[in-house]
């Protein structure tokens, strides 16, 4: 959402600086990566509205911009990306084999160490998917998430109806968490991150020994104590602030 010259000798100063310090806390940095929006001109106008499959020409194009744009930021100590893989609005099999070229070229171009996650949005019911036409139903993730093995290393689920986790019945699980303990129960091996209502760290900290989830992913629980992590990892739950 932020727009900046990458060029430009003060923005890479900036971004040394900032992945510097994440570093040096012992974490990873990650840069997000959008394909294929609405507002792309790069891409000649018109697939994206559809449903008919790209032609490799453009599809070679998309995937030789991404590879550009990450390793600049790979060599400014990015450790990851994160796909915003929900933008192709072709119907399942072409988006699958889209992100799974795009991803295979990523990990051949920037090395098996440099992470890739995917931001998912879900629906219940094929029916929903006709109002969201970028999300996935839990049958199709399934058979995308065993397509993507050793290509995404992290799968962040988020629910495409309803507030994100929010508004529900108290003590009741977040909307994603099903869709992770799904992929979970396939035996995909991808490492699954629901998010979206994750603010109880007792609830957190079951869900993974259950098995229901490898990892939680969480925003607003952050902003609204920056000492989130810290206080679970003290064992401090009673002093959060929600």
């Amino acid at each position: 959402m932020v727009i900046y010259d990458l060029d430009d000798t003060g923005a890479q100063n900036y971004l040394g600086q900032m992945i510097e310090g994440i570093h040096c806390y012992g974490a990873k940095a990650t840069v997000p990566l959008y394909v294929l929006t609405h507002d792309q001109e790069t891409i000649p106008p018109g697939p994206e509205h559809t449903v008919e499959p790209l032609s490799d020409e453009i599809v070679e194009q998309l995937i030789e911009e991404a590879i550009k744009e990450l390793k600049i930021f790979q060599d400014h100590g990015y450790d990851m990306t994160t796909l915003q893989m929900v933008q192709y609005k072709g119907d399942n099999s072409q988006r699958e084999g889209f992100s799974v070229r795009l991803c295979r070229a990523i990990k051949k171009a920037l090395g098996q160490d440099f992470l890739i996650g995917a931001r998912i949005s879900m629906v219940d019911s094929p029916a929903q998917r006709q109002q969201n036409s970028v999300a996935y139903t839990q049958e199709d993730i399934i058979g995308s998430a065993k397509q993507w093995e050793g290509l995404v290393d992290i799968l962040q689920l988020m629910s495409g109806s309803g507030y994100m986790g929010f508004g529900r019945e108290k003590g009741s699980p977040p909307t994603s968490l099903k869709y992770a303990q799904g992929i979970k129960e396939s035996g995909a091996k991808i490492f699954v991150a629901p998010n979206g209502g994750f603010g109880d760290m007792d609830q957190n900290e079951s869900y993974i020994k259950d098995g229901k989830a490898d990892i939680i992913a969480l925003a607003r629980p952050l902003i609204a104590d920056w000492e989130w992590g810290r206080k679970m990892y003290e064992g401090r739950g009673e002093d959060v602030v929600p």
